[in-house]
């Protein structure tokens, strides 16, 4: 290990200060040795200012989980003071890309090292967010995005810092082409907000909107409408774009374009895109009407030509936001089942209604049976011989 230090057999101020030495006689790293001569916390705070001198080769894995070793078993006030300069440490250093897999691991590390109940956890996710999105890769985020919320209520972090983490995220994903991770994060982050604060989110809000619009995958955005800072935009054409998108259908998308050609440009959007979102948008509504559509009359509402018709069909059953099946001979599709756009007071009642009908047939099917049963004469027992062995029993599901 090239006179790596690493040894278990020494006590904590020794074990720092021949990490310092090493990163002074092996690294050429400018430590005061002065300062390793000190209490274990200023020789520690000393080396984890060199570290990027560590970089060279895999051998800086070993001596990060000696320092994160070293700073676990502070006491609390010291391990917060030298593990926020660590975490920070490591978002400053440059390293090559063979090595930025090392940072992600070693935070990690440190992360799971921490007591449950420290606050230094947070500034380690935040850490960890960071160099995950330095080495482009999200995978170890990605596989703790279910459980975040549980992890941030255990932190008891302040409403700024939780906003603050979900900024962070919402970036790394967006920068590693993770939309549908990024637009539930920028979810979460808006629902961090109250009516008192909305005004502070306004451009938090505007993102989201237009992550959602642009996003390939999502169709369904009416619960948006409910979150504070987006109902704060109210009165703002940027509301009102997403409140087409949420139930209007592509004439009414047109006729906004045609009045706000600028704020689609500025705001980064597509127009080509759009259309071509908003006629699927178009068809879901039309399907909540009518489980029959002519192809005239998808050609007519979504503005198709005739011969386009059938490869948008198709294009929009792919979404898997509507099932059909197609008829060309007779023209028409035949539609069983589509997402609802919206999911309000009349759909729940809708919902409760269907349910109840479900209840009084299954309740009336199991009337029958018993009803059923009683008229069936008796089935008379069979002996088993002495001495049989009992037949096991097969079940047919």
């Amino acid at each position: 290990m090239n006179n790596l230090p690493f040894v278990l057999d020494v006590d904590d101020r020794d074990q720092v200060v021949e990490l310092g030495l090493y990163l002074k006689n092996e690294k050429n790293a400018p430590i005061v040795e002065e300062l390793l001569t000190g209490s274990v916390d200023v020789a520690l705070r000393e080396v984890i200012s060199k570290l990027e001198f560590a970089f060279t080769n895999q051998n800086v894995e070993m001596m990060l989980n000696s320092v994160i070793t070293n700073i676990v078993i502070l006491e609390p006030e010291l391990m917060e003071q030298l593990g926020t300069q660590f975490c920070h440490k490591l978002i400053q250093i440059n390293c090559t890309d063979r090595l930025n897999p090392v940072k992600v691991k070693c935070i990690m590390t440190f992360l799971n090292g921490l007591p449950d109940d420290s606050t230094l956890r947070y500034q380690a996710y935040l850490t960890l967010v960071e160099v995950a999105r330095q080495n482009r890769n999200m995978t170890p985020i990605l596989s703790d995005l279910d459980n975040l919320k549980t992890m941030i209520q255990e932190w008891k972090i302040t409403a700024p810092q939780i906003q603050d983490l979900y900024r962070a995220l919402h970036q790394a994903l967006v920068e590693n082409h993770k939309s549908e991770e990024a637009g539930r994060v920028l979810i979460e982050l808006l629902s961090t907000f109250t009516l008192e604060n909305a005004a502070k989110a306004r451009d938090d809000a505007i993102r989201c909107i237009v992550t959602s619009i642009s996003d390939p995958n999502t169709f369904l955005m009416d619960s948006l409408l409910h979150l504070k800072p987006v109902k704060f935009l109210e009165g703002e054409a940027i509301h009102s774009l997403l409140t087409i998108f949420v139930s209007g259908r592509l004439g009414d998308y047109l006729r906004f374009y045609e009045g706000h050609k600028d704020l689609i440009q500025t705001l980064g959007l597509s127009h080509e895109f759009n259309v071509q979102k908003m006629r699927i948008l178009t068809l879901l509504s039309m399907a909540e009407n009518s489980r029959e559509l002519k192809f005239e009359e998808i050609q007519s509402q979504l503005d198709l030509k005739d011969q386009e018709v059938e490869h948008f069909m198709i294009e929009a059953m792919r979404t898997q936001m509507i099932g059909a099946r197609l008829d060309q001979m007779n023209r028409r599709i035949t539609v069983h089942s589509v997402a609802q756009r919206t999911f309000g007071k009349a759909q729940w009642q809708a919902l409760r209604q269907r349910l109840s009908g479900w209840t009084q047939s299954l309740t009336t099917v199991s009337m029958n049976l018993g009803s059923l049963q009683r008229r069936l004469p008796p089935q008379p027992h069979a002996m088993a011989h002495p001495g049989a062995a009992a037949q096991p029993v097969q079940h047919f599901s």
